[in-house]
């Protein structure tokens, strides 16, 4: 299904009314305005007035797109397929979504919420990929989206360590993370990934933290149990001890 058809279906086109007023800053550097066949389905697709976007020469456009690499170019060309774009204009288009244009999109949340309404959740984990976000980006904006581990593993297994590490130490990102998931073991898997070792169990039992959320926990599954067992621990199912 294209993605302007999907844009047709309920829930979908009201948001894209709502910004249709809304106009992206123009690129500098002169250009063409781009042709009606594009604008119209692109606009109707991220509900912008793109009048005062302007495309570039192959020559302009080709360093940048090669630059960008390969990888990137093929999924901005198949996002692109998707829009019926002509293929006369496809080279000049990528080359402004490579351009330095794509870190007002990153850094605005108001194109992630457009993008969240509008793809689905591979197709953001493309956007992103495309974008030349950092893992932490991506993860926020595939989270908002609701995404699954067989996306979110590539991304972080092709991040760079210093990336990964970041994405560890912010607790907002990783309670997103965990909530867009679909199951809590994908998290767990993400976690391993991205670098959380599992602490020594000497240690956890000794760490008076842990044993106060474990028997916060225990007390909460057990409501007519007012203090925990010193001696022993009674199972959930009741038939045995620990």
């Amino acid at each position: 299904m294209h993605i302007w058809s999907r844009l047709q279906q309920p829930g979908r086109s009201s948001r894209g009314a709502q910004v249709a007023a809304q106009s992206p800053p123009a690129l500098a550097g002169g250009g063409q305005s781009l042709d009606p066949a594009t604008r119209s389905p692109t606009e109707g697709r991220f509900g912008w007035d793109f009048s005062r976007i302007k495309v570039h020469a192959d020559s302009q456009t080709k360093p940048r797109v090669q630059r960008s690499g390969d990888g990137n170019l093929s999924r901005l060309n198949e996002m692109l397929d998707r829009l019926d774009v002509p293929e006369g204009e496809v080279i000049r288009l990528l080359g402004e979504l490579t351009s330095t244009e794509k870190q007002t999109v990153l850094s605005d949340v108001s194109y992630r919420d457009r993008m969240v309404a509008a793809l689905a959740n591979s197709e953001m984990a493309d956007a992103v990929d495309a974008l030349g976000a950092t893992l932490a980006v991506k993860l926020a904006w595939m989270a908002a989206e609701g995404t699954s581990y067989d996306l979110v593993k590539p991304r972080i297994q092709a991040a760079p360590a210093v990336e990964r590490g970041a994405v560890l130490g912010d607790r907002v990102l990783l309670a997103s993370l965990r909530d867009g998931l679909w199951w809590w073991d994908d998290f767990a898997k993400c976690m391993e990934l991205l670098g959380r070792t599992a602490p020594d169990v000497t240690a956890l039992i000794a760490n008076s933290e842990v044993e106060r959320v474990l028997e916060t926990a225990w007390l909460k599954s057990n409501p007519g149990v007012r203090v925990v067992p010193v001696q022993k621990y009674i199972h959930e199912e009741g038939d045995g001890y620990i």
